[in-house]
């Protein structure tokens, strides 16, 4: 792996900030593109598929960027938890990123608060 490749990957950090009650609550900060959005969705689905939790809370209140392989990542979270009968929202985003799933018509999706 190259420098370079270890920069791109060391741009999004994903950490279970909480787990309780079947809830957890999921921190991603960075950014998010194709170089890493792979990383994006397989961390989040093996949290997802580690803890028997219904709802799975996005924070994205530090991701600084969010290109539409993230996206793409994101919806495919979206699809596995509710795939095991649970929910993914995203419980806070950046302005940038809530502007991107705005434009996206992903706020409903993924119960975006106002």
């Amino acid at each position: 792996m190259s420098t370079d490749d270890l920069d791109e990957k060391a741009l999004l950090l994903v950490r279970l900030e909480h787990f309780h009650a079947g809830s957890m609550v999921i921190t991603v900060t960075g950014e998010v593109d194709s170089a890493n959005s792979d990383d994006l969705r397989r961390q989040i689905a093996e949290l997802v598929s580690d803890q028997a939790a219904r709802t799975v809370a996005l924070d994205l209140g530090e991701l600084t960027f969010l290109g539409s392989a993230g996206i793409r990542a994101l919806i495919d979270c979206h699809d596995l938890a509710a795939s095991r009968g649970g929910r993914l929202e995203i419980s806070r985003a950046h302005e940038h990123v809530r502007e991107v799933l705005t434009i996206c018509g992903l706020t409903d999706l993924f119960h975006l608060p106002a």
